[in-house]
């Protein structure tokens, strides 16, 4: 952003990341196995200058199918859109002296709706259902060795389902404008979610919350500029959880798929 009158930044800012991927995972299930295109807007405040009290705004994700291969159940276009608000504050423990330099504490608050009506009624069961209202909670603790990382998602509706991801990532930097990052994590749920991702159990069976994926991304980027980055990553997707993976090759659906390896090319822009 432009630097204000006093040598103070302007504390506006818009993030914009489009990304074209092979598949579509989310939430331990593969969504779509065939290329789409999604993009992610953060706008907000940052009050760094203006009390310190973190970064506020507004968030927008969507996603689009480039091909026909469920034209049955959405339509190509926006079939799935995402609004929310956020508050994300970040800890410098730097301030406490030379020893802490390069640690802080990221924390990310999000209200959430998915919003579904690019489907078509019977695929979203009900009216009611055509979004989901959830809340998001993240942290991050950044540091010079190795980055450990949480993100909790409980829905509200329609469903009370719960997921947790943890795990760990480190950014190694090859030159001053290219980095790698290997992340690695595991997809958790409650029973609700693994009903949600992969169906009900038959006999009236139950399934036991728990782990239901891993997931390993591997990531080389290029910083063009202060305000673009360019970045392909690789992501190793496996369901682990042996109900999980029974009742998926049950599926004759064209995203029944257990173990998938998903390419990504996007840019993030930061204006």
């Amino acid at each position: 952003m432009a630097t204000a009158v006093g040598g103070v930044a302007d504390p506006f800012y818009v993030n914009f990341n489009p990304s074209w991927r092979t598949a579509y995972q989310s939430r331990s299930r593969v969504i779509e196995d065939r290329p789409m295109f999604m993009t992610l807007t953060r706008a907000g405040f940052d009050s760094k200058d203006y009390g310190n009290f973190g970064k506020i705004g507004f968030w927008h994700w969507n996603v689009s199918s480039l091909s026909g291969r469920r034209d049955m159940v959405h339509r190509r276009p926006l079939n799935e859109m995402d609004y929310g608000a956020y508050w994300t504050y970040t800890w410098d423990f730097g301030q406490y002296g030379e020893d802490w330099k390069g640690w802080s504490l990221t924390s990310d608050f999000i209200k959430d709706w998915i919003t579904l009506e690019g489907y078509a009624h019977t695929y979203r069961e009900a009216k009611s259902n055509a979004s989901i209202s959830e809340w998001r909670f993240g942290q991050s603790l950044e540091n010079p060795y190795l980055t450990p990382f949480y993100l909790l998602r409980r829905s509200s509706h329609p469903t009370e389902w719960f997921y947790a991801r943890t795990g760990i990532r480190r950014k190694y930097a090859l030159t001053d404008t290219i980095a790698f990052t290997p992340e690695f994590y595991a997809e958790n749920g409650n029973e609700f979610l693994f009903e949600r991702r992969y169906g009900a159990k038959p006999n009236g069976g139950h399934y036991h919350g728990g782990l239901m994926t891993l997931n390993l991304i591997l990531e080389l980027s290029w910083k063009v500029s202060d305000m673009a980055t360019v970045y392909a990553n690789v992501h190793q997707f496996d369901v682990t959880n042996d109900d999980a993976r029974e009742r998926i090759k049950a599926r004759k659906t064209v995203s029944a798929v257990r173990d998938l390896t998903i390419g990504t090319v996007g840019i993030r822009f930061r204006f």
